[in-house]
């Protein structure tokens, strides 16, 4: 498959050329003119392309993995889809999700033992300080903790999507590589920064409210469901109609801790797709970009330590490349009061909770 790969893409300049480049590839390979490529024509293309062909097993399985639809025949989709696929890739997003329901999770437990403590020592204002400068301290060890374990799983996952999309082998992605390594991760960011943006609102909406040493001396503090003694009771449908969320979970979550953060989850989403639509517009322009980025030392090529860097989650070539896609979407919480100490705001805890779990 690296051949054919290599094939579609040799001298492209270009996303358009590359499609150009597929569909002529299917052209040829779909030698009846049928429409369609069956196994028999597909035996030949490997005949051509290696030497003494494959053996039967191996196109079998090939076969199977190119026939989608299992209708016995390999449509102008399912042949690009094959093609052009980047499965560490896949591999690289589905365990970054993993990594960041795990990191959320130790991050909530740190969270609730300072919501348990938050109400100690109130009274003296230099007791209050030293403990809020420990709890410091641990936010800041448990996020180099989290992006050592970024950093140590990614690494090889990312070597392993960089050699897929190194068709020629030379040890670099050349200008018409890295399109496709482009178009690839992009068609899996998209969903990777909705499935971010909603467990990092459901978290924070989760999170224990921690109220600021003003607040628990005025004895503003939250009762045993939650509820601050300030606040007025919500109810979940009209959340739900407000928002256009349809998560009973969020809509739920939302109840005692304000609609700001289903807000800011809908306008996110609508972000997204605002930005889905002018990348696809102008594709070839974000690409250059991205390529400018990540080519540190300017010899119009992509090494691998620069990909790393641009790929590892919480480094700063990591925000920076998908900025210049145009996917950087920054996730904003409505403050619904103006917060007596700035420390304990709810955009506060998003920030420092985001901060542990990506290493920002």
């Amino acid at each position: 498959m690296k051949l054919a790969c290599q094939e579609v893409i040799a001298g492209a300049t270009s996303q358009d050329v590359i499609e150009e480049r597929m569909k002529d590839v299917f052209r040829l390979w779909d030698a009846d003119n049928s429409g369609t490529i069956s196994k028999a024509e597909l035996v030949d293309v490997f005949n051509q392309l290696t030497t003494g062909g494959l053996p039967p097993a191996a196109i079998d399985k090939l076969f199977k993995a190119a026939d989608k639809n299992h209708d016995g025949a390999i449509s102008y989709l399912e042949l690009a889809d094959w093609i052009l696929c980047a499965p560490n890739l896949q591999s690289y997003f589905k365990e970054s999700e993993a990594l960041m329901r795990l990191n959320m999770k130790e991050a909530m437990s740190l969270q609730m033992q300072a919501a348990k403590d938050s109400g100690k020592d109130v009274k003296s204002k230099d007791r209050y300080v030293a403990a809020k400068k420990e709890e410091a301290k641990r936010w800041k060890k448990i996020q180099e903790k989290h992006q050592q374990r970024i950093d140590e799983k990614l690494t090889p996952i990312i070597k392993q999507a960089f050699a897929w999309h190194d068709k020629d082998g030379s040890g670099c992605l050349e200008r018409n590589e890295s399109i496709l390594f482009f178009e690839n991760y992009v068609s899996l960011l998209q969903g990777y920064l909705l499935t971010t943006a909603q467990l990092t609102s459901i978290q924070i909406m989760e999170a224990p409210s921690i109220p600021s040493r003003k607040s628990y001396l005025a004895g503003d503090v939250p009762d045993a469901q939650g509820q601050r003694t300030s606040q007025k009771p919500r109810i979940e449908e009209t959340v739900v109609a407000r928002s256009g969320i349809k998560s009973a979970e969020l809509a739920r979550a939302s109840i005692n801790h304000g609609e700001g953060f289903i807000f800011g989850q809908v306008a996110f989403e609508r972000k997204l797709m605002e930005n889905t639509f002018k990348y696809n517009c102008n594709r070839d322009e974000h690409h250059q970009k991205a390529f400018k980025v990540l080519d540190i030392n300017g010899d119009g090529r992509l090494q691998e330590a620069e990909v790393i860097e641009a790929l590892l989650h919480g480094h700063p070539k990591n925000q920076e490349f998908i900025d210049a896609l145009g996917f950087l979407v920054k996730f904003e919480v409505e403050e619904e009061d103006e917060p007596d100490d700035p420390i304990h705001s709810r955009e506060a805890q998003l920030q420092s909770l985001a901060a542990a779990y990506y290493g920002r």
